[in-house]
Parts: C-alpha cells; sequence; structure tokens
C-alpha cells in the first residue's frame, strides 16, 4: 500500500468516526458490576446513515474485517490525533507542489527569456561577422588603393625627374644663321612637323623649315620623331 492510499483509508476511517459521532442519538447499556470483564462489557449505539454513508460503512466493514472494527478503529484514529498530523502533512506536501510548480514556471520563464537573449546574442554575431567582412574589404580596398597611390606618384616622380633631366639637357643659346650669332632661349619659338618632329625656330624670322638662295632656314634644331 502506498503512502496516498494509506491516507486515502485513514480518512475514510476518521469520516466514518466522526459519523458516528455526530450522530448517535440513543444508546443502550447492560447490567455491569462496578468493575465488569473487558468481555462482556458492551455498550449499544443508534446511528442513522444516509446512502452514501452506509455504502461508506460497508466498504469500511470490508477493509477492517468489521463495521464495529471500522469504527472503533476510526474513533482511536481520530483520539491519537494522527488525522490532524496526516492534514497538516498533506498541507505541507501541497505548499511544497505549489512552490514547486511556482519555481518551474519561473525556470520555464527563464528559460524562454534566455532563449531569446541567445538569439539576440546570434544575430548580433552575425551582424557582428558581417560587419568585420565588410571592415576587411574595406581595409583590403583601401591598402590596393595605397598602392595605386603609391604608383601614381613614382610615375609621376619619374616624370618629373625626366623633365628636368630633358630640361636639364636642353641648350640655353641657339646658333641663329640668319642673325649670325647665338639666340636665347627666350627668342625660340616652336612648330609641329612631319613624323612627330618639333622643330625650335628663331621668332625673329618667319618659320622656314629650309633656306632659299638669299635666306637661310630658320630652324635651330629639332627634337623628337622617330630613329631623330
Amino acid at each position: 500500500m502506498t503512502q496516498a492510499d494509506f491516507g486515502t483509508e485513514l480518512r475514510s476511517t476518521a469520516a466514518l468516526a466522526s459519523l458516528v459521532a455526530s450522530r448517535t442519538y440513543i444508546w443502550y447499556i447492560s447490567p455491569m458490576t462496578s468493575e465488569p470483564p473487558d468481555n462482556r462489557y458492551r455498550r449499544r449505539f443508534l446511528v442513522e446513515f444516509t446512502p452514501a454513508e452506509s455504502d461508506l460503512a460497508d466498504r469500511m466493514g470490508s477493509v477492517h474485517g468489521s463495521k464495529r472494527r471500522a469504527i472503533v478503529n476510526g474513533l482511536q484514529l481520530l483520539d491519537s490525533g494522527e488525522v490532524d498530523a496526516l492534514r497538516a502533512q498533506v498541507a505541507a506536501l501541497e505548499k511544497e507542489r505549489d512552490t514547486a510548480k511556482a519555481s518551474a514556471t519561473k525556470a520555464s520563464e527563464g528559460l524562454a527569456t534566455a532563449k531569446e537573449r541567445a538569439a539576440g546574442a546570434k544575430e548580433a554575431a552575425g551582424d557582428l561577422r558581417a560587419e568585420r567582412a565588410a571592415h576587411a574589404k574595406t581595409r583590403s580596398d583601401l591598402a590596393q588603393t595605397q598602392q595605386e597611390i603609391a604608383s601614381v606618384r613614382q610615375a609621376l616622380a619619374n616624370a618629373q625627374a625626366e623633365l628636368q633631366r630633358y630640361a636639364a639637357a636642353l641648350p640655353t643659346m641657339a646658333y641663329c644663321p640668319d642673325c649670325q650669332k647665338y639666340v636665347p632661349r627666350s627668342e625660340w619659338a616652336e612648330q609641329a612637323a612631319e613624323g612627330g618632329v618639333v622643330h625650335v625656330y628663331h621668332s625673329k624670322h618667319d618659320y622656314r623649315p629650309k633656306g632659299s638662295i638669299t635666306k637661310y632656314p630658320s630652324v635651330l634644331f629639332w627634337r623628337g620623331g622617330a630613329g631623330r
């Protein structure tokens, strides 16, 4: 028999005893001596039962061997205080059950909150990974741009060096056959010719790439052109 079944039986027996104690209307006392033997002392009670109560008496009588024994056991149980102790134990168990239920509800709510936070953290982690990937792409693009800028700067430096070298190589004076003297760079002029050649001539004279019987060519020198 489990504790729950035992408790049910105790409650049923106590209920039967309470019923008998509360519904006793008439009793008969047989003659007895001042100290009668236990096996001869008898006292009878007249008790009325409803149909449900009568069924209870029959069932408890079957459990305890007789209705009298069931009633006596119930009265002894009530007198012992075990029913009150059982009720207190049941109340304590019910309170413990309610506390455990409240704790389980709180734990369930905490679990749901934890799941929501985990989902939020997972989403934030995904955003962070995407942001890091974009940052890495930006850094890669920046490094490539810096390399391109460095290449352009190097090309510009090379061009400036070439220009300086070219400027240093240019003569500052050139001989003019017509004038029969050297003329400074400030009197020069340029004229594009065929084949990518640039003729530098004395601006004092008209542009004459070729001379004549009476005049010399005005071209002082030329630059550029393939093979020149």
